[in-house]
């Protein structure tokens, strides 16, 4: 798939599919995507993923995930990989690529969301990011992650590992096992700025 996106608003964005097997996927989002969000509300919404979205059904991507954000696109959350809200997990057999070059973000992962995943690469080049995380979202990473911050802002965080699953209701942290079985690589370049 090779999916180009430089106006309008969207909940969600999807490389993938929701119930088929495709090769490879290439999302480039940019221009004046989700111009008038607040993406500092920590509300699920304004997500974009690389993979595939699961509704039941076998759902993966053969090859690789690449996305890339830039200009001044809004994003909440960016996936590497896909969603899990159905069974059979949906997966990616090759490696997940997320590039930033501009715009602003709330989080970032070289994973997917409640699923597992293998070989991640996170590269920030610019933009303004609250957080940056090499692997997934409630889900353990079975590869290695590898983050390259070489530009651009981040105002809150960065870990080369996973994100465990946190209730916002209870407060609490649901599962506290989501970890990466591989390396993780954090690399920060001199023009990055940790604020």
């Amino acid at each position: 798939t090779d999916l180009r996106i430089y106006a309008g608003t969207y909940q969600k964005i999807i490389g993938g599919s929701v119930k088929n097997t495709i090769g490879e996927t290439n999302v480039i989002v940019g221009g004046k995507v989700n111009e008038n969000v607040d993406i500092s509300d920590h509300t699920f919404g304004y997500v974009l993923y690389g993979g595939c979205y699961s509704e039941g059904g076998t759902t993966k991507v053969s090859g690789d995930t690449h996305v890339t954000v830039e200009e001044g696109a809004k994003i909440r959350y960016i996936y590497g990989g896909g969603a899990k809200t159905g069974t059979p997990v949906p997966t990616v057999d090759g490696e997940t690529y997320v590039t930033v070059k501009g715009g602003n973000i709330m989080s970032v992962f070289g994973g997917g969301y409640k699923i597992p995943c293998g070989n991640t690469n996170v590269k920030i080049l610019g933009g303004t990011i609250e957080q940056v995380f090499g692997g997934s979202e409630s889900a353990s990473a079975s590869g290695n992650t590898n983050i390259e911050l070489l530009g651009g802002e981040i105002t809150r965080r960065v870990y080369g590992g996973c994100y465990n699953d946190f209730s916002t209701s209870t407060y609490k942290w649901v599962t506290t096992d989501c970890h990466v079985t591989g390396t993780t690589n954090v690399t920060i370049g001199p023009n990055a700025q940790i604020t």
